[in-house]
């Protein structure tokens, strides 16, 4: 009984109720009824044990870490959650998934420096021997090097022919390109992996003028989806990045 439909326990009484009612009511039962074995067939996924795609090594538990943004924390947590993220992938457990670095307006810091990385954006001044401002710029040197102990945590899971990563496709981008001025044209993107042989890699794409949605775009036709444009108002496109597209 268990394992039975509930629809099908009440297949009877369902039939005779439907031959009593009119038309729009018997239209509203066929919806309510379709709800719910959409319902039965989301919980019968949900309870089954996920079958095991990729040969995967569960990380050692850490050892107590304080809660807190600075760098150095940050940079022994980062791994550990791209391992773990890994792992859900490759054991289809999720397919889609996000991971940030920092908040938008980043309140991360380092040990004896007073100002977090937003702040130190407005506040530090430009070198004028180096061109830019040197302590923000390391501040986004460690993003990058949270994308890269993603990167790595992907492409250390062999799977099929290749790798997690070679499977995957991972999107990248900041919420501006100079955050001194907030400013949100030419924010630097970066895609990692081929999604299956589906994106050409190696690859510098110069956007000039053109919008960030076209990323987006790309990324998703590239999945599969079935989509010819992506975007609101001035930043919608029909225009996929084919040059990087197999």
């Amino acid at each position: 009984m268990l394992q039975q439909s509930v629809l099908s326990v009440v297949a009877d009484d369902r039939k005779l109720l439907s031959r009593n009612v009119g038309a729009g009511d018997r239209a509203r039962l066929d919806q309510y009824f379709t709800s719910v074995r959409e319902l039965e067939k989301t919980l019968q996924v949900e309870l089954q044990r996920p079958q095991i795609a990729a040969r995967v090594d569960i990380p050692a538990a850490p050892d107590e870490m304080p809660m807190n943004k600075a760098v150095p924390n940050l940079r022994r947590v980062t791994p550990i959650l791209a391992q773990l993220l890994a792992i859900g992938l490759a054991t289809d457990q999720s397919r889609v998934f996000n991971m940030a670095y920092s908040e938008p307006a980043s309140t991360i810091y380092m040990p004896g420096d007073s100002r977090p990385f937003h702040q130190s954006t407005h506040e530090e001044p430009v070198d004028e021997s180096l061109g830019y401002q040197p302590i923000t710029s390391k501040f986004s040197t460690y993003s990058m090097e949270g994308l890269a102990d993603l990167v790595a945590a992907l492409d250390a899971i062999k799977e099929g022919d290749g790798t997690l990563l070679d499977h995957s496709l991972v999107l990248a981008y900041s919420d501006t390109s100079n955050a001194k001025l907030h400013a949100v044209d030419g924010i630097p993107m970066l895609l990692a992996g081929s999604a299956s042989g589906r994106m050409k890699t190696g690859i510098h794409y110069a956007g000039a003028s053109g919008t960030v949605a076209r990323v987006g775009l790309t990324v998703q036709q590239a999945m599969g989806l079935s989509i010819d444009r992506w975007g609101t108002d001035s930043n919608q496109t029909n225009k996929p990045i084919t040059e990087i597209m197999a």
